[in-house]
C-alpha cells in the first residue's frame, strides 16, 4: 500500500493550500489537497513545519499552489487546532501527514 511504499521518503509535494496556521502548541502547519480525480478530490497532505512559521506562513495562500519537502511519517490525526488558522475547510479524519517540512519558493 501506499503507507509502506512512501513512509520514510522524502518527497516534494505539490498541492492547493487549504489550510495553514499556528496551532496551541505553536506547531506550524500547511495542508495541500491534490487535485484528484474528477470531482473526487485527492487526499489532503498535512506538512508539520521545521523552519520557522511566521517565514513559511507568510509565503502561502488558501488556494494558491505550494511545493512542499518533507519526510512522509503516514497517516496520522491532525496537528491543527481552531486557533491561529486560516483554512478552505477543515478536513476530516486523518490525513497523510509529512514531518520536516519546508516550503519551498
Amino acid at each position: 500500500d501506499a503507507d509502506a511504499e512512501f513512509k520514510g521518503k522524502e518527497l516534494d509535494i505539490v498541492g492547493s493550500v487549504i489550510s495553514f496556521g499556528t496551532n496551541k502548541s505553536e506547531v506550524s502547519y500547511v495542508i495541500l489537497q491534490g487535485s484528484g480525480v474528477s470531482f473526487t478530490p485527492g487526499t489532503a497532505v498535512e506538512c508539520v513545519l521545521t523552519e520557522s512559521g511566521v517565514d513559511a506562513l507568510s509565503r502561502v495562500s488558501i488556494m494558491a499552489t505550494a511545493t512542499i519537502k518533507g519526510t512522509v511519517q503516514g497517516f496520522g490525526e491532525t496537528v491543527k487546532d481552531v486557533e491561529g488558522q486560516f483554512a478552505l475547510f477543515n478536513s476530516t479524519g486523518n490525513d497523510i501527514t509529512i514531518s520536516e517540512c519546508l516550503v519551498l519558493p
